[in-house]
């Protein structure tokens, strides 16, 4: 959108915000400028970015209008127009591309000094289709960013299928440059439990925490937070819809759950807080946050790490993911996505599983509990195979190497980067 600047008697670009001014970065010397920015943060010590609608940094060259959609000419909206010259222009991935050699010689440099094997990394945010998404991750002889950032929108009509294809698809867009990425909520998109329902947040990071690459959580998602819908007269400092989304951290049920002394913070804090905090979760054994702790546990065994993956759907509503590596013990993830209870058969899974598998973790309404002991069913017919209960999921490991595997492994470094309004967790896997 143009707008006039009455300073400078001229108009300016804006894609977003009128207080976000576009930048040209078909100027060399911006890009330039952008690049010693990169630098200042990295000197200082960073260790990653996260660059926010990627697909917006360069617009056509003759600065053409976009066509409209049919029926909507005219109509004072973003999605009335087909972005044909505001988005995702060639030239965007040769931004990217040059940022990417940048951090890669800091990387290079690092390992020089110090001889250890340093990244400095750089996701990126699009909701644009793959075949975009491969581009800006580029390929071995051309490398681009490294891993994708966006959640995936888990509504409660998400079956198996679509669970399968979303996995599916990362893997494929995500080239030798770069990594696959999970995520399943943001700071504009809200949580898991806010689009899914709480009671499946739990059993969707059993899927994400356990699929090989990075992991992104937005905060409050290991307690469970939910969004806050805020009243008119709360929207006055800052009217923007996601601030739903965007509440105080709950750490206890003090006042302003401990987020901060003052009387009135910026945003409201969720009156939930008496109940969902981090205080009260940390003691309480199968509470969201402990089953978080034991799934970032998990992903730190050498299953998880280096193992290969084979997935499965039994059911349009039962998905089943394997790891497994030779000489370690498989790790099994079932998960029923549907409202109806689910038999746990994996006749046609072909997995080579032990007869009886140790339950790692347990989501609370699974009907099942952590140590507990499971028969791994292939019957045919389902035949007195065990249920899983609606919304609910569980972690399998093998009884004899469970405990061994899990305990006494030497601590994966962990990658921890503000990224813009959200406070994300990286756990990278290096290839």
């Amino acid at each position: 959108m143009w707008k006039w600047n009455d300073k400078r008697n001229q108009f300016y670009l804006h894609q977003f915000l009128p207080e976000q001014p576009d930048l040209n970065y078909r100027n060399r010397a911006v890009r330039e400028a952008m690049k010693d920015v990169i630098r200042f943060w990295l000197d200082l010590g960073v260790d990653g970015f996260r660059v926010d609608a990627i697909g917006h940094l360069i617009e056509d060259a003759m600065l053409r209008d976009n066509p409209w959609k049919p029926g909507m000419f005219g109509v004072d909206s973003y999605h009335a127009q087909i972005h044909k010259y505001s988005k995702n222009q060639e030239e965007t991935y040769e931004v990217s591309h040059e940022w990417r050699l940048l951090l890669d010689e800091y990387g290079a440099s690092t390992k020089k000094s110090s001889n250890i094997s340093y990244f400095r990394v750089m996701g990126f945010e699009s909701f644009d289709p793959p075949e975009n998404i491969q581009k800006h991750m580029g390929n071995e002889t051309y490398k681009n960013l490294h891993f994708h950032l966006a959640p995936f929108i888990l509504d409660r009509n998400l079956n198996s299928s679509g669970i399968l294809n979303w996995i599916q698809t990362q893997l494929r867009v995500s080239s030798l440059s770069g990594a696959p990425s999970w995520s399943v909520g943001n700071h504009d998109w809200g949580r898991v439990g806010d689009k899914g329902g709480p009671e499946i947040s739990l059993p969707t990071f059993m899927i994400i925490f356990l699929l090989p690459g990075v992991v992104t959580s937005y905060y409050g998602e290991e307690i469970s937070m939910t969004e806050l819908p805020l009243r008119p007269d709360q929207k006055d400092k800052d009217p923007h819809d996601a601030n739903m989304y965007r509440t105080p951290m709950q750490w206890d049920d003090s006042p302003n759950s401990g987020f901060t002394k003052k009387r009135i913070p910026w945003l409201p804090v969720n009156p939930n807080y008496w109940s969902i905090n981090v205080k009260r979760q940390a003691g309480e054994k199968d509470s969201q946050l402990n089953n978080f702790k034991r799934l970032m546990k998990l992903r730190k065994t050498p299953t998880v790490k280096n193992g290969k993956l084979a997935m499965c759907t039994p059911t349009p509503w039962l998905f089943v993911l394997q790891r497994y590596l030779d000489g370690e013990a498989p790790i099994v993830v079932v998960v029923n996505l549907g409202t109806e209870m689910e038999v746990i058969s994996l006749n046609d899974c072909s997995f080579s599983l032990p007869r009886e598998m140790e339950i790692h973790t347990a989501s609370p309404n699974s009907g099942f509990k952590t140590g507990d002991k499971l028969v791994v069913c292939n019957a045919n017919d389902g035949t007195h195979c065990p249920e899983l209960r609606p919304r609910s999921g569980l972690v399998l490991t093998s009884i004899s190497s469970s405990a061994s595997s899990i305990a006494g492994i030497p601590v994966h470094p962990l990658l921890t980067a503000a990224l813009s309004l959200a406070v994300s967790s990286f756990l990278w896997k290096y290839y």
